[in-house]
């Protein structure tokens, strides 16, 4: 295009925040903490001096989009007044809820059964997810710890983390991967470990 990106702002709202006026949005957004700026620029395919590509700016809504943590993203140029080589570049966020909670209860089988998991997808604003769960049913039971950070070390690496210990068996899972985040990325790669055991009943 021509046009030299002179800089770029970030916009990042909270869930409620258009509806601050309302006391449970405000003790909503309070609990949930707007994601930072940092982990937003750290999904930006482009820098402040760089020449202005659109196919870029496609790409980088793509990826934030992909993290789960957003309900709307979009990015925009804002012409330079008395500049007409250079163009500012507004990346616009919109956080989504991000905590889940879920519950069961029940009996079958002449036995009580049980499940509780909760999930956080944006851990203090950090972009980071970890979820517990548990649960005991009349044929097993179940403990489960998730940890998942698409910016391992404020890098573009991607760190999961999983161990599931269950009655019949448990799993220990670890991946790093280093992912194709544009179509001319030269390079990925994943390191991975996973290990499972598992006892399986057989009935005559």
């Amino acid at each position: 295009t021509g046009l030299r990106i002179r800089r770029i702002r970030i916009e990042s709202e909270n869930v409620f925040q258009d509806a601050e006026t309302l006391f449970l949005g405000r003790i909503a957004d309070a609990i949930h903490g707007t994601t930072r700026a940092d982990v937003i620029r750290r999904e930006l395919l482009f820098s402040e001096g760089d020449l202005l590509d659109p196919a870029k700016l496609v790409e980088t809504e793509r990826n934030l989009r992909l993290l789960g943590l957003f309900r709307t993203v979009a990015i925009s140029g804002e012409p330079v007044a008395g500049s007409p080589d250079e163009i500012d570049i507004v990346v616009h966020t919109r956080d989504a809820w991000t905590t889940e909670l879920s519950g069961n209860l029940g009996r079958a089988g002449g036995r009580a059964h049980y499940g509780v998991s909760i999930e956080e997808k944006n851990l203090f604003g950090q972009g980071k997810k970890i979820s517990l769960a548990v649960a005991q049913r009349p044929d097993r039971s179940t403990r489960e710890i998730l940890y998942s950070d698409p910016q391992f070390l404020g890098q573009r690496l991607g760190l999961d983390l999983l161990y599931d210990s269950n009655s019949d068996g448990d799993r220990r899972h670890f991946s790093l991967t280093s992912g194709f985040r544009s179509l001319d990325s030269p390079r990925g790669g994943t390191l991975l470990f996973d290990q499972g055991r598992s006892k399986t009943r057989l009935y005559a």
